[in-house]
């Protein structure tokens, strides 16, 4: 059995806006979920389909479908947002709100609520664009090294990954 391999890439932010007392239902489509969002909303691709990223790897568009289903269809569980993947309290930021996986890509819709400690700066960050991609971090679990008739390392195909945060 191969070991998990780590796994952070980026992406280009789509769009994002400040909002106040946005139903989350706006956002889920479910008439449900009644909280009222005060912050940020993120949106956009995470990862598209069809060819290399920066990294070198190769999604299956698959690739997602086991985690979502275990991970928050099955367990209700919610992903967390932070920022630059620092591993303590202080840059857990948020949640993601809805994860799609399309014929484009990996979409989803984050939320930074205003009570982050740190709002104002993430916010003048994303606004000057120095804060300028989503990024996920987690484990491929199951993948292929992939080689050129040459024997070269060409990419990695990731056919199956857990996501830890975005």
């Amino acid at each position: 059995m191969k070991e998990k391999i780590f796994i952070t890439d980026a992406v280009p932010l789509g769009s994002w806006e400040e909002v106040d007392n946005l139903p989350l239902s706006a956002i889920t489509k479910n008439d449900k979920d009644t909280d009222k969002l005060n912050g940020l909303v993120i949106r956009g691709y995470e990862m598209k389909w069809g060819g290399k990223n920066e990294n070198g790897e190769v999604y299956e568009k698959g690739a997602f479908d086991d985690f979502i289903k275990s991970y928050f269809v099955d367990g209700g569980l919610n992903m967390p947002v932070d920022i630059q993947h620092m591993q303590d309290i202080d840059h857990l930021a948020g949640r993601v709100l809805l994860i799609e996986v399309n014929s484009v890509g990996f979409y989803f819709v984050a939320y930074i609520p205003r009570t982050y400690t740190h709002y104002e700066q993430v916010k003048n960050l994303i606004k000057e664009g120095i804060l300028q991609g989503f990024s996920k971090m987690g484990w491929a679990t199951e993948y292929e090294h992939m080689y050129t008739a040459e024997g070269y390392f060409d990419y990695t195909r990731i056919i199956k990954m857990e996501v830890t945060s975005v």
